[in-house]
């Protein structure tokens, strides 16, 4: 894992418009920013909103575990220790990893 220390200095050597800080305070507030995307010819491109102006499911994302996680989760609870959710997702992402080790055997 990376420290803070060595992610600025990986974050000094980025353009400035990639740049980005570790500092303790809040981010500077991005409403109205322009997002430069132009998805329609002739039309002005999005603005950023105020966080209150979009859906509260959107915030959760990237809440989701991966499957290591779900492993590791495994391994110290049991299956059974899991909740139902994260029970779901570990079979879930399971079949997945079994259907690329699979895809990866029949081209070799």
């Amino acid at each position: 894992m990376l420290s803070t220390r060595s992610l600025s200095r990986l974050s000094s050597r980025l353009p400035p418009r990639l740049s980005f800080s570790f500092s303790s305070s809040s981010p500077p507030s991005r409403v109205g920013l322009e997002i430069p995307i132009s998805y329609m010819h002739g039309e002005p491109s999005p603005t950023v909103l105020p966080r209150s102006e979009y859906p509260p499911w959107l915030w959760n994302i990237t809440s989701s575990k991966t499957l290591g996680q779900l492993d590791k989760m495994k391994d110290d609870r049991g299956f059974d220790g899991m909740e139902l959710e994260e029970q779901k997702r570990y079979v879930k992402l399971e079949g997945r990893r079994a259907i690329k080790e699979s895809n990866e055997d029949s081209t070799t």
